[in-house]
């Protein structure tokens, strides 16, 4: 991902679901519940292929249950809601941003 001139290396949402399932803390739980929530169309078969596998390495067979709890209990959950933006009522003015300068168009007629 890039940031201005900047490029910043990102995991992509299949890894960070692979971390918090292995991870397996309670909020680590919830965040993979709602990551599968928010991609629904995401590859379960390739996210339970990687955590097995990451489990055989670590030699704990028991890092696959969190998983499959984040992938059940994402299937039960209903679909993710936006926070619907109060509307600004007709007449009210947008606050400037902070370091920036408001230029305000005067309505003179000629």
């Amino acid at each position: 991902m890039t940031f201005g001139s900047v490029e910043a290396p990102m995991a992509s949402s299949e890894a960070l679901i692979v971390f918090k399932a292995i991870a397996g803390r309670p909020k680590d739980l919830e965040d993979a519940i709602g990551l599968l929530g928010l991609y629904r169309d995401i590859d379960r078969a390739r996210l339970r292929e990687h955590v097995k596998q990451l489990a055989e390495l670590a030699d704990d067979p028991g890092l696959v249950s969190g998983l499959e709890t984040a992938i059940a209990t994402s299937a039960r959950a209903p679909l993710p809601r936006r926070e619907a933006r109060p509307r600004r009522t007709s007449g009210t003015k947008r606050k400037p941003r902070s370091g920036r300068v408001s230029v305000s168009k005067s309505k003179k007629s000629r």
